[in-house]
């Protein structure tokens, strides 16, 4: 356990971090912003980063594997995570950390700058340069098809004053975001109202990975993937932690994992705290790391989540899906939803551990002909193809808008 003298430090550099990246940004941006937008030319390599700097997973990451496996355009990962640099670096692969002056010298001078959250994906300070940077692209880690956000989110319409500016800044502003189905880009048109005109279709560059494993899905693990989404309220977090442990310390479903020869992989978000610690797990119960969840989605027997992206990930790969929406009335008091929660459930809905538990020790979670139907109309409807070309389309997306945005009178002027 770590000593009260310990805890108080991490917690001194967490704010000591950010403080220190201003500073740093502020006294290096003015000598070399100008520098650099003088070097900026269709030649500069592009710059490509997601999830805060911390991963390299989703849209971002598969574009760019493919963009380094079969294009000629230059492109480096900006990353504030070491495991992802040292990884990047032992193959070859141009990166840069994050918040650094060299990161921001060749920011300032990319043509394109691609991201999965927003701005501060590639540099924490980025906010402020908005209209003063290359083509910057928007490309949601996942696909948005049920938690709405940004202006489409409780009590945004109520905001005045200071509070609605506030706001405003934290909107991630891109000169184009790229969609994966027309279902998408109605919903991104919602969060984002004044910037839909600048929404494509082209998007899902992560779809690829597993279509192609839909073809030829690796052979079915004895394990159930438990993967709960992210709940940003310390009490919310409190009882994902407390739902999480009754899961995993049901005496019931420890028996029938015995019996079975089962596991149970729980997922653990990006951002989950305080949610990992090894000594809490029971024999046949082990925490799933961030980086790995798409890998175990292909081998898992089957599929628990509640309000995660990876919902409709898992959609195309045709295997046991179960709903648990727990705390979904809390959950809907703070973000809204595209569609009512019952409409995109594909397959069986429990609400509590006990009900979650029974389902899995009968065995019904493993038919799929009572939803069979359901299944296929909702793929039809955010799948516009079942080929793994997803990521080529997403890279020959984003290198035409750039070019058309060059051009006077078309596309949007970047950093506008």
């Amino acid at each position: 356990m770590k000593s009260s003298l310990t805890a108080l430090r991490d917690q001194a550099r967490k704010v000591a971090g950010p403080a220190r990246n201003i500073v740093s940004f502020l006294a290096s941006t003015p000598l070399l912003y100008p520098l650099a937008r003088l070097k900026r030319g269709e030649n500069e390599p592009w710059v490509i980063g997601g999830h805060g700097g911390r991963l390299r997973v989703d849209n971002c990451a598969v574009l760019h594997e493919y963009m380094v496996n079969h294009t000629r355009q230059p492109v480096i990962w900006i990353s504030t995570n070491d495991s992802v640099l040292a990884e990047l670096s032992a193959r070859g692969l141009p990166c840069l950390c994050g918040n650094t002056a060299r990161a921001r010298w060749t920011i300032f001078k990319a043509p394109v700058l691609i991201y999965s959250h927003g701005e501060d994906d590639l540099e924490l300070c980025l906010l402020f340069m908005r209209g003063l940077t290359g083509f910057r692209v928007h490309l949601n880690h996942s696909m948005n098809l049920l938690k709405a956000g940004q202006y489409h989110d409780p009590g945004v319409h109520e905001l005045r004053g200071v509070r609605r500016w506030a706001f405003e800044q934290t909107v991630p502003h891109f000169d184009a975001l790229l969609a994966s189905s027309d279902k998408e880009r109605a919903n991104f048109a919602l969060s984002y109202p004044d910037q839909a005109h600048k929404v494509h279709l082209g998007g899902g560059a992560h779809l690829d990975g597993l279509l192609e494993a839909r073809r030829d899905l690796p052979a079915t693990e004895r394990t159930l993937l438990y993967f709960p989404t992210w709940r940003e309220e310390r009490q919310s977090q409190q009882a994902l932690g407390a739902t999480v442990e009754a899961l995993m310390d049901h005496p019931r479903l420890q028996a029938w994992l015995a019996d079975q020869d089962y596991r149970l992989l729980v997922g653990a978000h990006i951002n989950t705290v305080g949610l990992s610690q090894a000594e809490r797990l029971q024999a046949r119960v082990q925490w799933l790391p961030p980086a790995e969840l798409q890998a175990a989605m292909l081998r898992c027997a089957g599929f628990i989540s509640d309000y995660s992206g990876a919902i409709f990930d898992y959609l195309a790969l045709d295997k046991p899906m179960i709903f648990f929406p727990y705390d979904l009335d809390h959950y809907l008091e703070r973000r809204n939803f595209y569609d009512d929660y019952e409409d995109i459930a594909y397959g069986p809905v429990v609400w509590d551990v006990e009900e979650l538990v029974e389902l899995i020790v009968s065995g019904q979670w493993q038919d799929l002909q009572p939803y069979a139907a359901k299944r296929s109309g909702l793929r039809d409807l955010v799948f516009p193809t079942l080929e793994p070309r997803y990521a080529k389309t997403c890279y020959e997306t984003i290198d035409r808008l750039w070019r058309e945005s060059l051009r006077p009178g078309q596309g949007n002027p970047p950093g506008r």
